[in-house]
């Protein structure tokens, strides 16, 4: 398991912990449902449902291959944006691919909705660095539009030291 300490737990406790994360996933924090991570802020709920989508990818994949249509659409915009550096990093390019995988447009939209958000907060697009292995010409095209049509900021495709990267 990528999860430390997840061996140690007894047989029963780690039930009861893939139990309640995908009860956690099916029911839904409240909150702002779609619009957080847009302006850089996520509340503990939806962190905790990212954490919970990670431990059910890796320790109860039945369970995982249950949600709903429903459950990505509200969980698509958290696997996007949530920023992961920790124990849920194993798990980022699998979250990535399948919320890609259940809903295409969704996945397009909320790429599309935070790339604007960046470049209007930021004049850089983080969110993009995350994407390598989801890329497709569904995400190329709008993205390219709105370089053609020059909405996203000069800054926006530049290296930290000004250089323009690739």
């Amino acid at each position: 398991s990528a999860l430390p300490g997840w061996e140690q737990l007894d047989v029963a406790t780690r039930q009861q912990c893939i139990a309640l994360a995908y009860r956690y996933v099916k029911t839904r924090p409240s909150g702002r449902a779609g619009l957080w991570g847009r302006d850089g802020t996520f509340s503990y709920g939806m962190l905790a449902g990212y954490s919970a989508l990670c431990l059910l990818s890796s320790e109860s994949p039945d369970q995982f291959a249950r949600l709903s249509d429903d459950d990505w659409d509200f969980w698509t915009p958290i696997i996007i944006t949530c920023s992961s550096n920790g124990v849920e990093s194993h798990c980022r390019p699998f979250l990535l691919k399948e919320a890609f995988r259940m809903g295409e447009s969704k996945f397009v939209s909320t790429v599309c909705d935070v790339v604007d958000s960046e470049n209007q907060r930021h004049e850089d697009i983080f969110v993009l660095r995350n994407l390598a292995d989801t890329w497709s010409e569904a995400l190329a095209v709008p993205l390219r539009a709105r370089l053609r049509s020059r909405a996203l900021k000069p800054k926006a495709f530049q290296g930290r030291a000004g250089k323009a990267t690739s």
